[in-house]
């Protein structure tokens, strides 16, 4: 045990030069991509509900993001001998990528809440995948990707404040696509889940 320790406190002095910075923002962005799309369509539920009218819905938007987090999970699992890592990262690009687009275009609520259903299920598939292609490096980059996840919520704020003050440019237009009727503006929903989702 004391061995192991000490094999790997060696392996991590030698990687920090080059290897283990650049292994640390490679998974300080994993974190980030990943948590983006769950931290994006939940912030923006208010406006997915009333674009549909259906504001008594609320609760669903949350509960789909969630919904088929132990599906995912597990099919990561069944996948461990079947597919590589990399294989497994570029088909959770793909769900977390038509799960957005999904939400952007849906022309009803509850094809809106499949999509969302896709995303969620993508952001758990994404975390599982990691964190075991994780245990391939030194635990110290276990933080990289926790730091990641936060920065999402962060990242997120930061566009709803950038989109949502005044005096700052393109305000006018990304209120504009959020008042728009969605009929007239079929991509109105992903200024919405980019940085409009508090307009009112």
């Amino acid at each position: 045990m004391a061995g192991e320790a000490g094999e790997s406190e060696r392996l991590i002095s030698r990687q920090r030069p080059r290897s283990f910075v650049r292994n640390w923002i490679a998974f300080f962005l994993l974190g980030t991509v990943n948590n983006l799309t769950f931290v994006i369509i939940n912030s923006a539920a208010k406006t997915i509900v009333r674009d549909y009218h259906k504001e008594s819905l609320i609760g669903l938007i949350p509960w789909a993001s969630v919904a088929l987090s132990f599906v995912a999970r597990g099919a990561n699992t069944l996948l461990l001998d079947r597919a590589t890592y990399a294989q497994r990262i570029i088909a959770n690009a793909v769900l977390m990528v038509v799960g957005l687009l999904g939400v952007a275009f849906a022309n009803s609520f509850w094809l809106s809440l499949v999509a969302i259903l896709i995303s969620g299920a993508s952001s758990s598939f994404g975390e599982s995948c990691t964190l075991g292609y994780l245990r391939l490096y030194p635990s110290t980059l276990v933080n990289a990707w926790s730091s990641g996840t936060g920065m999402a919520g962060v990242g997120v704020l930061t566009t709803v404040v950038l989109t949502t003050t005044p005096s700052l440019p393109n305000v006018q237009t990304c209120q504009a696509a959020n008042h728009t009727p969605r009929e007239a503006n079929p991509p109105k929903q992903l200024c919405s889940l980019f940085g409009c989702p508090l307009l009112s």
